[in-house]
């Protein structure tokens, strides 16, 4: 059923101060975690609907993105399951966060898709040097939350159905890491 055990995405998010963050997120991921099993990465900066097959044969999904959290340039939060539906739902979404929440609705209307998803998101903010350096520090601990997050789901069996849909979501235990370099 699923073609790929880990997805991760890199987005670029034009229009946001360090739109690229998460492309050099997965940059990072790449360059310090090379190789691990069942991982596969996609830099991201099309349109959206090019990612409905990857993702749809998914069993995990982790996306790298710029975020307001209205925390300090750099800051990391690691939204995981119904963290992550809840930011999704918010009114003041980006258009890049406006479409992958779409494109997970569209996933999920199928019944397929990622049965464990995660938001690396890191608050950007360039209106000083300083901050572009605070983002720039924080990419290797946001690669490091995926290599514990893709480690951990590997070794946990995984539930029998598809994530639910956002505001179908039955609670649960879930993690939210906030870092700050």
């Amino acid at each position: 059923m699923f073609s790929h055990q880990t997805l991760i995405l890199g987005i670029a998010s034009p229009g946001r101060s360090d739109g690229d963050a998460g492309l050099r997120a997965l940059q990072a991921f790449r360059r310090f975690h090379p190789g691990l099993p069942g991982v596969t990465c996609i830099d991201f900066d099309g349109p959206f609907r090019t990612l409905v097959e990857p993702m749809a044969g998914a069993r995990h999904l982790i996306v790298f993105d710029v975020a307001q959290f209205g925390a300090s340039p750099g800051t990391i939060r690691c939204l995981v399951g119904p963290e992550m539906d809840e930011y999704l739902q918010r009114a003041d979404l980006s258009a890049t966060e406006t479409a992958l929440a779409r494109l997970l609705d569209t996933v999920r209307i199928h019944g397929t898709g990622p049965i464990r998803r995660a938001l690396i998101g890191i608050q950007d903010d360039c209106s000083d040097n300083g901050a572009v350096n605070a983002v720039s520090g924080a990419l290797p601990w946001a690669a490091a939350l995926a290599r514990e997050l893709v480690e951990r789901w590997n070794n946990e069996k995984d539930p029998e159905t598809v994530a639910p849909r956002p505001g179908r979501t039955k609670p649960s235990i879930s993690r939210s890491d906030d870092r700050q370099t």
